[in-house]
């Protein structure tokens, strides 16, 4: 049950567009998290707002190739320029 209190991580994964054939690939590991690594950081205090930023950077990603953004996306992209 979430009560508010944990938080979204990620580590340096598998290189997927490599996928097997890649040096790291190893099946086994992808099911464990140690938070102590040195490749680990809080990406986000919220699983929403993990996906948000998931969503919203692809977003503007793609946006940034067709050379336009929302309002909404252009406070994002500058509230992280200066970061």
């Amino acid at each position: 049950m979430l009560n508010g209190s944990q938080r979204f991580g990620t580590a340096y994964g598998v290189k997927f567009d490599e996928g097997e054939s890649h040096p790291d690939y190893n099946p086994a590991s992808l099911a464990v998290f140690d938070p102590c690594e040195t490749d680990a950081s809080v990406c986000s205090d919220t699983f929403l707002e993990f996906i948000y930023r998931y969503w919203i950077e692809n977003e503007i990603y793609f946006r940034l190739r067709e050379g336009h953004l929302t309002d909404e996306q252009r406070r994002y992209a500058e509230y992280y320029k200066t970061r």
